[in-house]
């Protein structure tokens, strides 16, 4: 083994304190991003909408996953594949599988425990903590299903999510969920309050098209500036628009893909210290070519 270059969790954790530095805190997707959920979620809601005799496949749903239950009938009704459904069961079938989905997904989280939670995320938010710059957990689920799954996952309860937005505070302010860019707006405003002074950049994390779409659209209403990381886990989904600033494929967890970079660095004999965003986003291109990507 000599010769082997490795890097120690202090390393590895001292990149990224010195990535957090760039921000003024981070706006963060739940399902999917902050648990691994979406899988589960996909096939309850293909489950729901078969029993309604309306056929939505696995792989159809998966790529839907940044969309709730309401806004796939909407779409579903919008490319005529709901004609066959009368009008009036089309607004019973919205109330079912609203109702259905919540206590299905919550039953499904609650079963999976600790678990659920995706590998690094506790690790990632801890050094945002650390320099005492918000967390902000921005979602489409409902309050209910996101303090749930907050609580099940170990984030709410251990004091590292600073603020939640959620469908019922973007619905309460008569806005729209994304793609809209408000439910990401909101939560910078939360974290505008949270740290108590206005912060001029932001990361916004998100895993489907949907939030991408949302989160490249932030941050205009405050004037500050938004820098969207695409972060994808599997095969199925999608990868992040190339309009994110960067890309992960961390199917390994959020962590490995500073783990790799910090070994980049410490190989080239660069001290992370000192290290520009732009540094950082080379060596992160460089070392995870053909697992993820990294956009200049």
């Amino acid at each position: 083994m000599d010769g082997l270059v490795q890097v120690s969790q202090s390393e590895v954790f001292a990149l990224l304190q010195r990535f957090v530095s760039f921000y003024d805190g981070v706006l963060i997707d739940f399902d999917g991003t902050q648990v691994k959920a979406e899988e589960t979620r996909a096939q309850i809601r293909v489950n729901i909408l078969k029993d309604a005799g309306i056929d939505v496949g696995y792989d159809e749903m998966f790529r839907l996953k940044g969309l709730e239950p309401d806004q796939i009938l909407d779409r579903l009704a919008m490319e005529g594949r709901l004609s066959s459904v009368p009008g009036s069961r089309i607004t019973t079938l919205r109330n079912d599988i609203v109702t259905l989905h919540r206590e299905k997904y919550a039953a499904a989280l609650e079963e999976a425990g600790p678990e659920v939670r995706r590998d690094g995320m506790v690790e990632f938010m801890t050094a945002f903590n650390h320099a005492a710059k918000p967390v902000i957990t921005v979602s489409n689920s409902p309050l209910a299903i996101v303090d749930f799954g907050s609580r099940i996952a170990g984030y709410k309860d251990s004091g590292l999510v600073s603020g939640f937005i959620t469908a019922d505070d973007v619905f309460a302010a008569g806005k729209q969920k994304k793609p809209f860019p408000d439910p990401f707006d909101m939560g910078i405003e939360l974290a505008f309050t949270v740290a108590g002074v206005k912060g001029k950049r932001y990361l916004i994390i998100d895993d489907s098209l949907v939030g991408y779409n949302s989160a490249l659209a932030a941050g205009k209403v405050a004037g500050v500036e938004c820098h969207v990381m695409g972060i994808y886990y599997d095969q199925v989904s999608e990868e992040p628009d190339s309009r994110c600033r960067f890309a992960v494929k961390a199917s390994g967890g959020l962590m490995d893909f500073f783990t790799d970079a910090a070994l980049a660095f410490k190989v080239a004999g660069r001290d992370v210290s000192t290290a520009s965003e732009a540094e950082i986003l080379r060596q992160m291109a460089q070392i995870h070519r053909g697992r993820s990507l990294a956009y200049p």
